[in-house]
């Protein structure tokens, strides 16, 4: 387990549950900021149904990883991880208090217990298997894992 993000809080929940709320409270009280755990809070103009604090709220307390990133980039774990820390470190040389909130799981678990090592990736096959009709790939799978 990461302990380099001790002390700090974690809330975590689904979405529209209040966490937003509540870490603001907490923030307020223990003069912390905000670092979000969302997939999709991270990118700019996807506000429908990502439940973003409101901007009267960013205000209020200083949040960060929402809105940082263009939909059309690609974006991963990894470089979640490597922004959150990014952030945690910037939050701490200003004396704040660290409080992740959000519902990503995979995210709080990349956090928290790192990401596995995976190949690089490989544009020519991605780009083979866009190319390749759905039907195929579903056929495909059926064959390599029947219990699908």
């Amino acid at each position: 387990m990461n302990t380099d993000l001790a002390p700090s809080i974690s809330i975590v929940g689904p979405t529209a549950t209040g966490k937003s709320e509540i870490a603001i409270e907490i923030a307020r009280v223990l003069g912390g900021e905000i670092i979000a755990v969302d997939s999709v809070q991270v990118y700019r103009g996807m506000d429908i149904g990502s439940a973003k604090p409101s901007l009267a709220d960013r205000r209020a307390v200083r949040h960060h990883l929402i809105d940082v990133i263009d939909v059309a980039e690609p974006f991963d774990a990894a470089r979640y991880v490597r922004l959150a820390k990014s952030s945690l470190a910037g939050v701490r040389a200003r004396e704040r208090f660290p409080i992740f909130c959000g519902g990503t799981g995979l995210y709080f678990k990349a956090l928290l217990e790192g990401l596995g090592s995976t190949p690089a990736p490989d544009p020519r096959l991605r780009a083979e298997l866009e190319a390749t009709p759905l039907s195929e790939l579903l056929a495909e799978l059926g064959r390599r894992d029947p219990a699908m």
